[in-house]
C-alpha cells in the first residue's frame, strides 16, 4: 500500500495536473484507473484476498488479465454474428480463439456469456465467476454479468455491476452503451 502511495505521488492525477500530456493522456488514464483498482482492491480485506489468491494460482508466466491481441477481429465477427441471434455460428467462430487463449479473461468472459445465450443459464454465470475470481480486476466478466441482470430485469443490479466496470474502466465503449441503456 505504501508503494502504491509513493507510486501515485510520483505519477498520479494530482501529481500530473499542471502537467500537458498530450499523446500520453490515454495512457495516463489508464495507469490512473489501474492505480484506483489498486487503491480500491488493497483497502478491502476480502478482495485483497481473492486478489492475492488469484495470483498464487496463476503460472508464473501467464499474464494478469491480459487479453490477446488478436482477439479484436475474431470477437467483433462473433458479436455481430450474435446480434443477428446467431449463437451455433458466433460459437464455431470463437471455438478456436478459446483454445488458443486458455488464460485470456476476455475469451472465459465471453465463453460464459455464449452459454447462457446457448441456455445452459447454470454453466454460463459458473464461467462468469469464475473468471470474474480468477481476474478480480477485469471488467468482461462483470459487463455479462450486468448484462444478465438487465436481461432479467434487475435494473439496479444491471446499473451497480455496470458502475464498477466504468469504475474499473471508464471509457469502455461496450459498458457506456449498456449504461446508457439501463432506466
Amino acid at each position: 500500500v505504501a508503494a502504491l502511495g509513493g507510486l501515485e505521488s510520483e505519477v498520479g492525477r494530482d501529481a500530473c495536473a499542471s502537467i500537458p500530456l498530450g499523446d500520453a493522456a490515454d495512457a495516463a488514464r489508464e495507469l490512473w484507473t489501474l492505480l484506483d483498482e489498486g487503491r480500491f482492491i488493497f483497502s478491502d480485506e476480502h478482495l485483497r484476498r481473492a486478489y492475492d489468491d488469484a495470483l498464487q494460482e496463476r503460472s508464473a508466466g501467464s499474464a494478469l488479465g491480459a487479453s490477446s491481441s488478436k482477439s479484436g477481429n475474431v470477437v467483433a465477427a462473433a458479436t455481430l454474428m450474435l446480434s443477428h441471434g446467431e449463437v451455433p455460428q458466433a460459437r464455431a467462430l470463437l471455438e478456436p480463439w478459446f483454445t488458443a487463449n486458455p488464460d485470456d479473461v476476455e475469451a472465459a468472459a465471453l465463453r460464459g456469456h455464449l452459454a447462457i445465450l446457448s441456455g445452459d443459464r447454470k454453466e454460463g454465470i459458473k464461467q462468469l465467476m469464475g473468471a470474474a475470481r480468477q481476474h478480480p480486476q477485469a471488467v468482461k466478466p462483470m459487463y455479462y454479468l450486468a448484462l444478465l441482470a438487465h436481461a432479467d430485469g434487475d435494473a439496479a443490479r444491471a446499473r451497480a455491476l455496470l458502475d464498477e466496470c466504468v469504475r474499473r474502466a471508464p471509457e469502455d465503449k461496450d459498458v457506456l452503451v449498456a449504461l446508457s441503456t439501463l432506466p
